[in-house]
């Protein structure tokens, strides 16, 4: 018999890179995240054991769509959470969207997830394109960068942090001098970062992802992009990356996070966890996978039910307070807004230990990060 999202049996799908580019800072990683989750909840939950299951998208929307597919008509998961991709995180979304099952996304930045392409049935945890221009753009424009030149990725997520950095350097005063777009997985950035040097811009901005964005940095080291005055601003960067690729090649970066492991005893604690059970730092996607696991199990506990609805007006009825996040709330469209943090990749004689990565340069309050809900465009947010 084909399970039901209301049969009282919970199960919950982490949907991840598990070989590709993302496998970093989703992969592995995730899904010890999410049992870390269920774990501290208890490992129950309407008095059945709450099961794990896991599988790899490959980063291809049509893979990711067939499994989330699969998983929710025939295999009785009630929640899919984490997707490293916005093009397939996208996929999946629609999926639920007509299964009328949930998605808790973590590892994808489109805003479209909460704004044109949003659902009842969707819920975007970590941060979105949106805020993380916002931080970074804002901030930076007002310490003097003001014009900008863009290293892309051509790919979903790229096209609209792209925009949203556009228009914040706009509304500040800032302007963008040039731009080049490339495709996912190139291996030489020469001829991109020489258009960069060459452009007059203040700031480079770097808008690519994975082993992508550790090759552009690690060359525009070789180059000393940095060390001639330039600055270099990413729009995603987490612990993995930087350990990866050094200190020596990342420090001065500038970028908006979730997650700091090192904030305070409690993500110290959450990480020594995490790392031997990983064997590898977290990233802020595994600490978001975490977090939008346990709301989902809370939620399941206020509403007596796995029956989708009832668990996301749980969800979006109580405040998001854990290690991750405290004082979080969900708005109508699906956006998780919380406190994110501008921070500054340290150089190596400023690390007190190790992992000491990250200098937190300001914590900026989610009613300023994130969009407000009068201006989502979301036709749920409309609708009511």
């Amino acid at each position: 018999m084909t399970a039901t999202a209301e049969d009282g049996s919970v199960k919950i799908g982490v949907l991840t890179d598990m070989s590709g580019q993302n496998s970093n800072f989703g992969g592995r990683g995730s899904v010890v995240a999410a049992e870390m989750a269920v774990e501290d909840f208890g490992g129950t939950a309407l008095g059945k054991p709450v099961e794990i299951v896991s599988a790899d998208h490959r980063n291809k929307p049509d893979v990711g769509a067939s499994i989330a597919r699969q998983w929710y008509e025939s295999e009785g998961v009630d929640l899919i959470v984490d997707i490293p991709s916005s093009a397939v995180a996208l996929a999946v979304a629609g999926i639920a969207k007509d299964t009328k099952k949930l998605v808790f996304t973590s590892g994808a930045s489109t805003s479209r997830l909460v704004e044109e392409d949003c659902s009842p049935y969707t819920a975007q945890w970590t941060y979105d394109s949106f805020a993380l221009a916002k931080g970074v753009a804002g901030t930076l424009v007002k310490e003097g960068g003001k014009k900008w030149f863009f290293i892309t990725a051509d790919y979903a997520a790229g096209h609209s942090i792209e925009g949203a950095f556009e228009g914040f350097l706009t509304a500040e005063g800032g302007e963008v001098v040039g731009g080049v777009r490339h495709p996912v997985g190139t291996t030489d950035y020469t001829s991109y970062l020489l258009q960069g040097q060459a452009s007059g811009a203040d700031v480079i901005g770097i808008i690519n992802f994975g082993e992508d964005a550790i090759n552009t940095l690690k060359q525009a080291s070789e180059f000393g992009i940095a060390d001639a005055g330039q600055k270099m601003a990413v729009f995603f960067m987490s612990d993995p990356q930087i350990n990866a690729a050094g200190l020596d090649v990342m420090k001065g970066l500038v970028f908006v996070t979730s997650f700091v492991w090192n904030k305070n005893e409690e993500t110290r604690a959450w990480t020594a966890r995490f790392k031997e059970r990983a064997g590898q730092m977290p990233s802020d996607f595994h600490a978001s996978v975490y977090s939008a696991t346990l709301s989902y199990l809370k939620g399941v506990q206020a509403a007596g039910s796995d029956a989708p609805d009832a668990v996301m007006a749980a969800v979006k009825a109580a405040p998001v307070d854990d290690m991750y996040a405290q004082g979080g709330t969900i708005l109508p469209n699906g956006l998780h807004v919380h406190d994110l943090m501008l921070v500054e990749v340290k150089s190596p004689d400023e690390q007190e230990e190790e992992g000491d990565n990250m200098k937190i340069l300001a914590t900026i309050a989610g009613t300023d990060a994130f969009r407000p809900i009068e201006q989502s465009v979301c036709e749920v947010v409309k609708s009511n």
